[in-house]
């Protein structure tokens, strides 16, 4: 039990509330980074046993799994939690204890009384790393039944049980940071509950948020509440006795970084703020490092877009500079290289990067499959076939709309292809006879192309020539997004307005281009996308760029590059099957790029075009948010 001797007050006299949260939080990231390190090596070291096992017996248990993991987790959390309680009850004592040499505070040190507060916490909340066991035995179980399907022999499958060890690591970072946080949250509110309720000491707590860019906008709010040791916070609509108090609810207990001041009434006025306190922004929680891309990202799209980022947590580790930009979701890190074009195109790449975070939110695909929404989404066979084997992006689950929306958009490119093999390919003769009839060029031996008139003149029938086209860029497409003055820029350096161009090469390049625009086609399939993004190039609409750029990854990933392209074929080869024809990353680069497009400022472009192409996904992607955001479900 615990014990007191003497206890006269809990007096502590100037507080420092900034420096109080600083100090809280260097307690608790060396406690989270310690226990990472051993759940870490729990999953890797039985995902090791499993795939040796297996290998010798053909066989995988999930019952033994389950059982033999959660003992060791359990064990391994357990000691956890008393070096938390044993760090926080012996900070408070030095705490109160500092100055006071003739005063006893409270005396802890017996195995039992860190043992009765563990059953204690276990009694309020059901810990975060109670399924986990199970989540892993279901991403083996599918290993082991994808690779049977595949005819992969027994050291194949193994290797691929091992490899889950990724997976793995993300799941030891999720349990290291909110297991502590909670532990150390509710320890702190123990000892301090003790002496107001058992020992009569009188006493308030005040509510302190971090105070930085990745504040949450309810914590922000509730910083400098202060209440009754009986009573409770009022926290986004919750009634909470602590930051980390499960009856705040997921939205205030994960990731949460607050942290609870316990003074006696007479010291309340004795609590300073030495620095400012920043409230919540448009970015809800974020790293430094990752306000500060959010800013250059321009999110001025969708408003939906901008509630669902203020939902995220935080990058774990932020930002960094690289040689590529892509994010990593065994590290919760985006990395940015800086493009030769400046902030405006990175905006749309931070976008992009960014929608590969949110999908991979583990949170997001708990939260699906807990619920009846899930039920429209049924898989055949052919590769994952039921939604509960799901471990990764949630964006998966759209695989079948995108298998649809990759057929018909395969259709319309043969039937393109058929057209310009026909018309096009087999007489370059025909296609320019349009040029020389409705853009009044002539060919002149010697000369070339000849285009008399001015360049504004020109442009006038180019918008005319593309009033109507195959496809969806058409006059109205690129007036949108560029504004009336693509004519002139697309024409480039093709003609010389003193008579005559003398350059046939660049004349043809121009007669290409524009046939490529008016098809919506070209042989190589990026060709007349890459003529428009060049175009707003050089018409300095950067961000404009990128966009483009992103909406043909788009429509490539959606038709494995059958029509348009992005990433290349070899990327998406390595992928998981989940439908026939259909990868996870196809769903996970249309995802991100569905979050860059209708993130940013031409959102209402994009989605027009979007829907008329790839109607059942878009419609997925928009009932993935509606869902998430909707604080019923």
């Amino acid at each position: 039990m615990l014990a007191l001797k003497r206890f006269l007050n809990l007096r502590r006299g100037r507080i420092n509330a900034r420096k109080e949260v600083r100090k809280q939080l260097r307690i608790r990231g060396r406690l989270e980074n310690d226990v990472f390190k051993k759940i870490n090596t729990l999953f890797r070291t039985q995902l090791r046993k499993t795939s040796n096992e297996f290998k010798i017996t053909d066989r995988f248990d999930p019952e033994i799994f389950v059982r033999e993991t959660s003992a060791v987790m359990e064990a391994v959390m357990n000691q956890h939690y008393k070096k938390i309680f044993r760090i926080i009850y012996r900070n408070n004592e030095e705490q109160y204890d500092r100055g006071r040499k003739d005063e006893e505070v409270f005396v802890f040190g017996r195995a039992k009384d860190f043992e009765r507060l563990i059953n204690s916490y276990f009694r309020t909340r059901t810990p975060y790393f109670s399924n986990m066991s199970s989540v892993m035995a279901r991403a083996i179980q599918k290993q082991v039944q994808q690779g049977r399907v595949n005819n992969l022999n027994l050291d194949q499958i193994a290797r691929n049980i091992t490899g889950l060890t990724k997976l793995g690591r993300g799941r030891a970072s999720v349990i290291a940071r909110t297991e502590t946080h909670n532990a150390a949250s509710f320890a702190n509110h123990e000892y301090h509950r003790t002496a107001s309720s058992e020992y009569g000491i009188e006493m308030v707590k005040r509510w302190v948020a971090t105070g930085d860019a990745r504040t949450r906008s309810a914590h922000a709010q509730a910083n400098g509440q202060t209440v009754p040791m009986d009573e409770k916070f009022k926290v986004g609509g919750a009634d909470m006795e602590y930051a980390g108090d499960p009856a705040g609810g997921v939205k205030n207990v994960v990731n949460c970084r607050c942290v609870i001041v316990y003074v006696e009434p007479e010291d309340q006025e004795n609590i300073i703020e030495d620095e400012e306190f920043i409230d919540a922004n448009d970015y809800g929680e974020t790293e430094p490092s990752e306000f500060e891309r959010h800013r250059i990202g321009k999110w001025e799209g969708e408003k939906k877009i901008r509630d669902l980022i203020r939902i995220q947590p935080p990058l774990k580790n932020g930002v960094q500079k690289g040689n590529s930009s892509y994010y990593s979701p065994y590290k919760a890190q985006i990395h940015m290289k800086n493009s030769r074009h400046g902030s405006d195109y990175d905006s749309g790449v931070w976008r992009h990067e960014y929608g590969h975070f949110i999908d991979n939110n583990v949170a997001h695909l708990e939260k699906i499959k807990r619920s009846t929404f899930v039920n429209r989404y049924k898989l055949e066979s052919g590769g994952v076939r039921h939604v509960a084997d799901f471990t990764g992006n949630f964006s998966t689950l759209a695989a079948t709309s995108v298998r649809a929306d990759k057929k018909v958009l395969s259709a319309m490119n043969r039937k393109n292809k058929k057209k310009w093999e026909e018309t096009y390919k087999e007489s370059t003769i025909y296609y320019k006879q349009d040029f020389t009839e409705e853009l009044g060029f002539k060919f002149v031996t010697g000369e070339g192309y000849v285009y008399k008139g001015t360049k504004k003149e020109l442009a006038v029938k180019i918008r005319k020539f593309l009033k109507d086209t195959d496809g969806f860029v058409d006059t109205d497409f690129l007036d949108g997004l560029l504004g009336k003055e693509w004519a002139e820029n697309i024409i480039g350096k093709a003609v010389r307005f003193n008579g005559a161009s003398t350059d046939v090469f660049y004349a043809n390049n121009l007669f290409d281009t524009l046939t490529h625009i008016k098809m919506n086609f070209s042989e190589k399939r990026n060709t007349f996308i890459n003529d428009i993004a060049r175009t707003a190039l050089r018409m300095g609409k950067i961000e404009e760029a990128s966009d483009i750029v992103h909406f043909s990854d788009f429509v490539g990933s959606v038709t494995n590059n059958l029509y348009l392209e992005g990433h290349s074929a070899s990327y998406y080869a390595r992928g998981m099957t989940i439908v026939q024809g259909v990868k996870d990353d196809h769903m996970g680069e249309s995802f991100a790029n569905y979050i860059s497009l209708m993130g940013g400022k031409y959102s209402s472009i994009w989605r027009k075009t979007l829907e008329s192409l790839t109607p059942a996904t878009m419609k997925d992607y928009d009932d993935f948010i509606d869902f998430l955001l909707d604080p019923s479900t």
